[in-house]
């Protein structure tokens, strides 16, 4: 599902040389990229079970997400001409509804019909793989037209509709970290605590602590100097997510077209699908702007990257109080 226009670079790690016994860790490659899942549980075959049950979740979020296979219902509705609709899955709708608060609360800043500008692209991460079925979509017939409130949703039916022609939905901003959440559902199902899920190095979900820690660990790093740290924190019982637009300008700006021009953007929130949708809206909102989000939201903070006179400029916003936040 992910492509080149969203992956990033590695900014962030989770550090595990400091665990008081090692986790088990289990991995999965879904949406162009590879899912891990640490788990600390009684048993070896309990564990494997476990991590099969997330992966299970996360590939069904892919079939009904990606923008690169042709039967999902992102591209079911990617096909509709104005005034057409169709039924989707739960998933679906769930999802596309957390995107459009996103969208609202950010002003535009994260908009999932940003696609219509990304046409022509191929579904490949950093080791040129794709998913199962994945092709580039046909581009749409005259100019893309971009804006979330040219999409009807009736959350009551699972009625999916277009309003206008040329609209392309691409939930690649915030698909990794939806399917965070639902693996993460499955194992809050069954009691298991703690868990560290990762999606491609680029949105992770840490609920309860590390043995022997306080949280999971967690580093910022500069995307140009081969990840050089920055800074560090403790993450615990919160989603992390990073963007960044240092190996190329593939975040635009949904009302001009251009790239965003910031280096970095971190965001933590309570969930996964947020946070990873964050990321990307941070971007391209002001210092201002995100401040006041911060704000009007308690559970989410965030980390800017820019350069000044060549040098690393790194900033936070939101309550970091708890989180153990250094600077390198």
């Amino acid at each position: 599902m992910m492509s080149e226009i969203f992956s990033i670079e590695q900014v962030q790690r989770i550090n595990n040389t400091a665990l008081e016994h090692p986790l088990a860790r289990y991995r999965h490659r879904a949406m162009a990229s590879v899912f891990d899942v640490l788990l600390d549980a009684p048993s070896p075959a309990a564990m494997q079970e476990m991590a099969a049950l997330v992966f299970h979740e996360i590939d069904q979020v892919e079939r009904a997400l990606s923008y690169f296979i042709p039967t999902s219902d992102i591209s079911r509705i990617n096909a509709l001409c104005a005034g057409e609709a169709v039924k989707v899955s739960p998933l679906t709708l769930d999802c596309l509804s957390r995107a459009r608060t996103v969208w609202q609360e950010t002003g535009g800043a994260f908009e999932p019909t940003v696609g219509a500008l990304l046409t022509g692209r191929k579904p490949w991460d950093a080791e040129g793989d794709e998913p199962a079925g994945g092709v580039a979509p046909d581009e749409p017939d005259g100019p893309g037209v971009v804006g979330m409130d040219l999409i009807s949703i009736d959350e009551d039916s699972l009625i999916v509709g277009l309003l206008a022609d040329g609209v392309r939905l691409d939930l690649g901003g915030i698909g990794k970290g939806f399917a965070l959440d639902i693996g993460a559902e499955v194992l809050r199902s069954m009691d298991v605590s703690p868990f560290f899920l990762n999606g491609g190095e680029s949105v992770m979900l840490a609920v309860g602590a590390a043995p022997g820690l306080e949280g999971w660990p967690m580093t910022v790093s500069d995307p140009r100097l081969e990840n050089e740290p920055l800074a560090s924190f403790i993450a615990r019982d919160c989603a992390v997510a990073a963007s960044s637009t240092a190996d190329r300008p593939h975040v635009l700006n949904p009302e001009t077209g251009d790239p965003a021009r910031r280096l970095g953007a971190w965001a933590v929130a309570p969930r996964a699908a947020e946070a990873d949708a964050l990321s990307t809206a941070f971007l391209l909102m002001s210092d201002e702007a995100i401040a006041a989000y911060c704000a009007a939201h308690p559970g989410v903070r965030a980390i800017l990257l820019d350069q000044q006179n060549g040098d690393p400029w790194l900033r936070t916003f939101g309550a970091w109080e708890g989180l153990h936040w250094k600077k390198s």
